[in-house]
């Protein structure tokens, strides 16, 4: 790669990329990983004979928190520095296998704290084998990618060639890009459905978590058919094409639909169950059903008219098929925001005639009132709402850079969250007399508006000007 392209490279990093890229900012975030933790272990030295016995290495834990985050720092600063030629190299490759570095540090960094913490305070329980095993298989599949992902990436990108030789290169690479990281993804998810069975039927794992088998049946024969979904979606996605994208969404829709009626009903009529809820997510996912029922009806016309707006926004010259898959993306968020709204709306009067059931059972201790237990539901959704329609506005804006997009999100979530802390601030202060009340809420939302102060000063910082 000349020089000219890696120049050009460089000036399109992120902006998340640039501010862990820096030279200063490593520095000061070295010095200051170093500074503090040498100062912890002389605090913790000096002060051995005050603590209790068998205390341990106490600024163990900083050490290796904050080095969590100090390792990324500094591998993002070597790679996009030119400080290790391997990294150098690695980094004018896919960003498949970039992130696979990192996903090394921190599945070998993890563990490695997990494993010393174990030994040290439970050496005759192994329990760091299950996130060793667990997470392997993910890293495992990653891995193979990895090292085998040139050669495969090089084969897919022939047989499209061959498929569609009216593409262009940047199109064909997408292409091949997406089939390697779907098949990759449909085959670690498959591999976790079969450790997962086998392990749970092999040791009869329901016993000791006081379940049981018919709970054990229902999370199986659900992964199951989520898995069947899976598999039929990379099919459609990727090997059919006469099927409109539209209608291919909704067979997918409606298979998940049947799927969830399916597990409900048998969960609503099993021993113990005591609140009829089976028909709520029924009735408010119908919602979702019906709108996307309607637009596939009306994709010829919607599509177009979509397409055009979308492009009159944008102020880049993309080639079509971009053009249509930001138009996608922004049809998802516009109907769907609107079937949420609709169901936001429709689910509060339907959990009105069960809340009396639940404030018994999550309740049975406390005198909690229905209409605090629906202001809590109602002020939480209002969060996942308002972030989805964050989302639309994200897309329709066409809002691009990972720090502004999430400072988006972020204040959204934060704008929700504000009546809800409020609200069970208020209410644990009458239901926890007479302990004088506390308005706790305000130091929560004090320090969440803190960290939302940073995020939305990184973003006006890194944006595209």
């Amino acid at each position: 790669m000349s020089e000219e392209k890696i120049e050009s490279q460089d000036k399109q990093l992120s902006g998340l990329i640039k501010i862990f890229s820096n030279r200063i900012l490593f520095l000061l975030h070295a010095f200051a990983y170093v500074g503090v933790n040498l100062l912890l272990i002389l605090i913790w030295a000096v002060s051995i004979p005050l603590l209790p016995q068998n205390t341990g290495f106490v600024p163990f834990f900083p050490i290796f928190g904050w080095g969590f985050g100090f390792g990324f720092h500094a591998l993002v600063w070597l790679m996009y520095n030119d400080k290790v030629k391997y990294l150098s190299e690695l980094r004018k490759q896919s960003g498949f296998k970039i992130a696979f570095i990192f996903h090394a540090w921190f599945y070998g960094i993890i563990n490695l704290f997990l494993m010393i913490l174990n030994l040290t305070t439970n050496p005759g329980v192994p329990l760091f084998l299950w996130p060793l095993g667990g997470w392997g298989v993910a890293f495992g599949f990653h891995a193979f990618g990895f090292f085998t992902w040139d050669k495969s990436f090089e084969v897919q990108k022939t047989k499209l060639h061959e498929k569609h030789p009216d593409y262009s290169e940047q199109r064909i690479k997408e292409l091949a890009t997406s089939k390697l990281l779907g098949i990759e993804i449909l085959l670690m998810h498959f591999t976790y459905f079969a450790v997962v069975a086998v392990i749970t039927f092999t040791t009869q794992i329901w016993l000791i978590l006081n379940t049981t088998i018919e709970n054990v049946l229902q999370t199986t024969v659900g992964w199951a058919l989520f898995l069947g979904l899976h598999v039929f979606a990379y099919y459609l996605f990727n090997f059919n094409e006469k099927i409109s994208i539209a209608m291919k969404g909704l067979i997918l829709h409606v298979i998940a639909y049947v799927g969830l009626i399916f597990i409900g009903l048998w969960e609503q009529f099993s021993v113990g169950q005591t609140i009829f809820w089976w028909h709520i997510p029924v009735i408010l996912w119908a919602f979702f059903i019906g709108i996307h029922i309607l637009i596939t009806l009306k994709w010829d016309s919607i599509n177009p008219r979509a397409l055009e707006k979308v492009k009159s926004r944008s102020r880049e010259g993309l080639e079509d098929y971009k053009y249509q898959r930001l138009t996608y993306w922004v049809l998802f968020w516009r109907f769907s925001f609107i079937a949420h709204v609709l169901a936001y709306l429709l689910g509060l009067i339907l959990l009105y005639p069960v809340a009396d059931d639940l404030v018994a059972i999550l309740f049975d201790s406390l005198t909690l009132e229905v209409p605090s237990l629906l202001a809590v539901i109602a002020f939480g959704w209002l969060i996942g709402l308002l972030v989805h329609g964050a989302m639309y506005v994200i897309a329709v804006k066409q809002i691009k850079g990972f720090l502004m997009w999430t400072a988006v999100v972020h204040s959204a979530a934060y704008i929700g969250g504000i009546p809800l802390l409020i609200t069970i601030n208020l209410i644990s202060n009458v239901l926890l007399l007479p302990i004088p009340p506390i308005m706790w809420s305000a130091i929560a939302l004090g320090g969440w508006g803190f960290g939302l102060g940073v995020h939305l000063l990184l973003a006006f910082l890194t944006r595209k000007k």
